[in-house]
């Protein structure tokens, strides 16, 4: 039986109870919204940077590939030179040598004439 009073006598405190519940599930429900909120654009945020760095990313790699192409042809004119230049050099001592030959062949006719005269 005092089981039943203390129902009725409680009544008016359980609604004051459910009202507070319901404040602060509201209050709750408020801040949980708000940081929702929030962090759905920290979020927005954080794709739109990481899509700016992608873009930046991918320029960079297509300007280190160009870089790369030229820097293979530059190293395939270089090497091409360098042959030419080694070439150029091996004629040019190869000249000298029958230069010099060819120097010491008139003057050995030279020599050969004017002992004939």
């Amino acid at each position: 039986a005092d089981y039943a009073g203390d129902v009725v006598d409680d009544k008016m405190p359980k609604e004051k109870i459910e009202a507070i519940s319901m404040e602060y599930n509201f209050l709750l429900t408020s801040q949980l919204e708000s940081q929702r909120a929030y962090f759905e654009k920290q979020i927005a945020q954080m794709r739109q940077e990481r899509e700016n760095l992608e873009r930046i990313k991918q320029k960079a790699e297509q300007k280190a590939a160009s870089s790369k192409e030229k820097l293979e042809k530059v190293q395939q004119e270089l090497d091409f030179l360098k042959n030419i230049n080694q070439s150029l050099v091996k004629n040019q001592e190869e000249f000298k040598q029958k230069l010099d030959q060819d120097a010491k062949d008139l003057q050995i006719q030279d020599l050969q004439e004017q002992l004939h005269l």
